[in-house]
């Protein structure tokens, strides 16, 4: 091919917007996982922090006797 042609000059238009288009979208994808991630890693920290904020603040018995029967000094 010619270096003026007609073709070459389609052929790296095409190239050059299929990477656009791909480096684009990667970083939509990414950054909608992240988010996603994110949220998911929230959500289990706030069910963690209401189980422990539950456990502390009325401890039934079967939570005391699990203390109980791991202290070696009982």
């Amino acid at each position: 091919m010619r270096a003026n042609s007609l073709a070459l000059r389609l052929f790296l238009s095409a190239t050059a917007w299929a990477v656009i288009i791909l480096v684009i979208t990667g970083f939509v994808l990414s950054s909608l996982y992240r988010q996603g991630v994110e949220r998911a890693f929230d959500r289990r920290l706030g069910v963690y922090l209401r189980t422990l904020v539950a456990d502390v603040a009325s401890p039934d018995e079967v939570a005391a006797d699990r203390i109980v029967a791991l202290d070696p000094s009982a």
